[in-house]
């Protein structure tokens, strides 16, 4: 099974080299809380967002509120410490509670379906999910990530040891694991761990190594690109899921539909 994630992983890497044309504003969720994190279903267009020390999820479908889970409490859609959320490739919201060392399971409903404990891992703060269901944990007793099977638990490899700092999200698009720390300083791995990159300020590299870029209210292309988001509102994080990108304000969450143009045929990475 490993042989086969190495060759999903390599295969990966020879992508059409597509060029950003554009941001498309999908949809706005207006919030009057504090965000600890955001999790982006976008083939539902459902936004899950976890509230500051409440331990609550609010879930938003087409960007308008439906319901909210969770709370504070050892039942099992409960958490003591809610750490960090990401969506599975089935459609699974996967919610990390650092202190009962478990992943918890919640289909689109809101509902738990199951739990993965993290046995193997000291202190799990942050992770991410990619499309083989493979999981990402940093732990920050060991500072280093660990790659765990989200359907057996089994381990396969950890990478990074003494190089992250206390990570504020992660997410992984294609065949690269973005880091952003507290610091905004940003690390690139490949799914394997290898080290790619290190960038500096709130920055996002898509699959086609594009960087995306934050300052006060804008992210742009390349930095110094035409191409760019200006926000109404103060930016406070930036999280790329897939070709939609997500921006965490003051004042609300603003997802955009990254857009393409065609590509070259001889335009490989």
């Amino acid at each position: 099974m490993l042989t086969a994630f190495m060759l999903l992983s390599c295969s990966a890497n020879r992508v059409k080299k597509r060029n950003i044309t554009d941001f498309k504003l999908k949809g706005r969720v207006t919030i009057d809380y504090s965000v600890k994190d955001v999790a982006l279903d976008s083939t539902t267009n459902t936004v899950f967002v976890a509230e500051k020390e409440s331990n609550k999820i609010w879930i938003y479908h087409d960007y308008e509120y439906i319901n909210k889970i969770g709370g504070r409490g050892l039942g099992e859609a409960k958490f003591q410490s809610l750490s960090d959320l990401d969506v599975s490739n089935q459609g699974h919201l996967l919610v990390l509670d650092n202190l009962q060392k478990r992943i918890s399971i919640i289909d689109k409903d809101g509902q738990f379906v199951g739990k993965l404990n993290l046995q193997n891992v000291k202190n799990p703060v942050r992770f991410a999910v990619d499309s083989n269901e493979m999981l990402y944990i940093y732990d920050n007793n060991e500072h280093e990530i660990v790659v765990n099977n989200l359907l057996t638990g089994n381990e396969f490899i950890r990478f990074g040891k003494f190089e992250i700092d206390f990570p504020k999200n992660m997410t992984v698009n294609a065949d690269k694991l973005n880091i952003t720390n507290y610091n905004n300083s940003n690390l690139l791995y490949g799914v394997m761990g290898n080290f790619v990159a290190e960038y500096s300020g709130m920055t996002v590299v898509d699959e086609f190594n594009t960087i995306l870029k934050a300052t006060s209210n804008t992210v742009a292309v390349n930095e110094n690109s035409e191409i760019k988001i200006v926000s109404l509102n103060k930016i406070e994080n930036v999280i790329l899921y897939g070709r939609s990108l997500v921006l965490v304000t003051e004042k609300s969450i603003e997802i955009y539909e990254i857009r393409y143009d065609k590509g070259m045929k001889k335009d490989y990475e």
